[in-house]
């Protein structure tokens, strides 16, 4: 038993010599420098980060007044788009006025067909459809106009008498 007793206690006082020499053979210096060393590393990374951080937070502000700004030039193009709509709505209401007028001066059975036409184009067509057309010349060019007599049959002479009889012929030939 003492040799085991012995031999735990030799054991023992070579695992504390080991240490103690462990505890001397320590280089503090160099662990220390090791240690700046990574603190500055550490340091370095951390300013890194943030003006990472800090450029990427400035985007997404820019980001985000660009939305806004887009946000807010969306609205007042929705507000301009509302009120060229208001203008708008105002001459296709005097448009269609003035085609209703135009095919009222049609026949009933031609409006339909004409009703998809444009007002400048319905302009013409009833041009063209209400012009008067040209009389047939009923005399010839060179000849002698007949003279139309109005007086009374009693007040005339012998040559205005015949004139009145030949004219009242040929008018019911």
């Amino acid at each position: 038993m003492e040799s085991e007793n012995n031999s735990q206690m030799a054991t023992e006082s070579s695992q504390n010599d080991t240490t103690q020499a462990s505890e001397d053979t320590r280089d503090y210096k160099s662990l220390y420098l090791k240690e700046v060393e990574n603190s500055k590393n550490q340091r370095s990374l951390k300013q890194k980060f943030r003006s990472e951080n800090e450029k990427f937070k400035t985007k997404q502000e820019e980001i985000r007044k660009k939305e806004m700004s887009v946000a807010e030039l969306n609205t007042e193009l929705t507000a301009a788009n509302k009120a060229y709509e208001e203008q708008l709505s105002k001459y296709r209401e005097r448009d269609e006025a003035e085609k209703m007028e135009l095919l009222e001066k049609l026949p009933e059975e031609d409006r339909e067909d004409f009703s998809n036409l444009s007002n400048m184009q319905l302009k013409k067509v009833i041009n063209k459809l209400t012009q008067p057309k040209p009389e047939t010349l009923k005399e010839v060019h060179g000849a002698v106009k007949a003279v139309k007599i109005d007086k009374p049959y009693m007040d005339m002479n012998d040559q205005e008498r015949r004139q009145w009889h030949t004219q009242v012929l040929n008018s019911k030939q």
